[in-house]
């Protein structure tokens, strides 16, 4: 019997213009999973956080993972599809952050309109070749639209302004129904596009454009 996820139910988080003070790392094992140290961070399981500044691991910057098997002076991280493996990355030497975030809810949004991206198609027709021949190339990350009731003063709508404003890379989380169950995915993006309007007999609505950056991360 086919089964299916209702929209209702399910959860939009857009984090907050106001940044907490970031977690310090002092340091990142070569293993999989990787184990980050950073002591006393306070983090918790399902977390959101960004890495940056690290020096020798520097594959680790710029990642936006999820926080999980946390414990009081360590923790790891839910990235793409499965825990991080630094197996392969360079060692690590010294400092890096752990940025968290404090995640506001859009309960005025409507809908949500997530587009794939698309892989580039390289042609590599040969001279012995009958047909056409093609290898697929690069992907593109996609895109996502938010539409919603046009809340000028709305703490989560003055946070997208100004996350489009800054141009900062920010992470944006989406929970199923039921989140234990069907789960949650995180979208690292960037806000590309605020529209708006309204008419007479109806409410003002908006749209905000999200440009995603890199591939998703699906957790429980």
């Amino acid at each position: 019997m086919a089964t299916a996820m209702r929209f209702a139910g399910s959860n939009l988080y857009i984090p907050s213009a106001t940044l907490p003070a970031t977690k310090a790392i002092t340091g990142i094992t070569k293993a999989s999973p990787a184990v980050f140290t950073s002591t006393s961070h306070g983090l918790s399981n399902g977390d959101i956080v960004f890495i940056d500044n690290v020096v020798g691991m520097t594959e680790v910057n710029g990642v936006f993972g999820v926080v999980t098997a946390s414990a009081p002076n360590t923790f790891q991280l839910t990235v793409g599809l499965g825990l991080m493996n630094s197996t392969n990355y360079t060692t690590y030497a010294s400092g890096g952050t752990a940025q968290p975030y404090t995640m506001l809810q859009m309960c005025e949004a409507k809908s949500v309109n997530f587009t794939g991206g698309t892989v580039d198609q390289i042609e590599t027709t040969g001279i012995c070749d009958a047909n056409k021949t093609y290898e697929p190339g690069l992907s593109d990350s996609g895109s996502f639209t938010v539409s919603s009731n046009k809340l000028a003063q709305g703490a989560v709508q003055i946070a997208l302004r100004t996350h489009k404003v800054n141009g900062t890379k920010i992470p944006v989380r989406v929970a199923f129904p039921n989140a234990a169950t069907n789960g949650n995915v995180l979208i690292p993006c960037f806000v590309q596009s605020d529209n708006w309007q309204g008419a007479v007999g109806q409410a003002w609505a908006g749209d905000f454009g999200f440009k995603q950056t890199v591939l998703e991360t699906y957790f429980v």
